[in-house]
């Protein structure tokens, strides 16, 4: 009957990249986004989606990163395999290590803001960062040195490498210099797992031989901001204790540094027997430097 054809023209499912779709008028395709790459999008009506694609072999880290710029809109994000399955779901910002290899899909929209807003009927821009742990490098940085990243837009990571060996312990020290930026840290081991997290100061003993990933992003600072979208610049440093090359300090010498940048540090080394008894004093002599650790 009439009804039933016009219940059966609303309802109508569209297959767009491997993603069931129940409203494909409002399903707009934004086209492939590149490791790294920083786009523009916008939900313009209610209940609209915007689909996004990029490509990753099984077992690369799929990182999505979408905050919102104008408007009320709260993404939801989703991200689809190949085969058109799930791979993972969430509030601005998704983590994954696919399964498959193939083209992704990226879904964005509306959703809910906290439990304080059901309607989903928000819209708004936003920006979408995208990053291919596996897929793409990011710059290089050496035991000992201090170096320094941007992030210079709602929705941008900045990543960073470092080569280790199983077993040895690392310190890495990353801090906002300027503007507003709260800095998330999150460490990909070589096989993509996520093996540490934090927002200034780490210390942990590494537990793969390899090439390891730094992603470093605007965070929530204290609960009070949790709109992921300030920028600023910020400084990394990152140290290997297990390196030969550091200088030594002997018994009954004494010995000078400097700490000459934000996140900078220094190691020394001394020799000992298990069991003696040592004692350390570090004292600053100029500048602002207040205790030592």
């Amino acid at each position: 009957n009439r009804a039933m054809k016009r219940l059966a023209n609303l309802l109508v499912i569209e297959c767009v990249a491997g993603v069931l779709l129940t409203n494909p008028s409002i399903a707009e395709d934004m086209g492939s986004i590149s490791c790294g790459e920083t786009r523009g999008g916008a939900i313009a009506g209610v209940g609209e989606q915007d689909l996004w694609t990029t490509t990753a072999s099984a077992e690369d880290r799929i990182i999505v990163s979408v905050v919102e710029t104008s408007g009320s809109l709260y993404p939801y994000v989703i991200l689809y395999a190949p085969d058109g399955s799930e791979e993972i779901s969430g509030y601005r910002h998704i983590s994954r290590q696919v399964s498959q290899t193939g083209t992704y899909t990226v879904v964005i929209h509306d959703g809910q803001d906290s439990g304080d807003d059901a309607s989903l009927d928000d819209t708004g821009e936003y920006n979408i960062t995208l990053l291919n742990v596996g897929g793409c490098s990011g710059d290089a940085i050496s035991s000992g040195e201090t170096l320094w990243g941007t992030i210079d837009a709602a929705s941008d990571m900045e990543v960073w490498q470092f080569s280790v060996s199983a077993g040895e312990h690392v310190i890495l020290n990353v801090h906002e210099t300027s503007g507003d930026l709260h800095t998330v840290v999150i460490v990909y081991a070589p096989d993509g797992s996520r093996e540490w997290t934090f927002s200034h100061h780490s210390y942990w003993q590494v537990s793969q031989t390899g090439t390891y990933t730094v992603v470093v992003y605007d965070g929530q600072y204290d609960g009070n901001d949790k709109t992921l979208d300030d920028t600023g610049e910020y400084s990394i440093t990152f140290l290997n204790l297990d390196d030969d090359s550091w200088p030594t300090v002997s018994c009954n010498e004494t010995r000078s540094g400097s700490i000459d940048a934000v996140t900078d540090a220094e190691v020394w080394k001394f020799p000992a027997v298990i069991y003696e008894h040592v004692l350390l004093s570090v004292v600053g002599i100029s500048g602002s430097l207040p205790d030592i650790s």
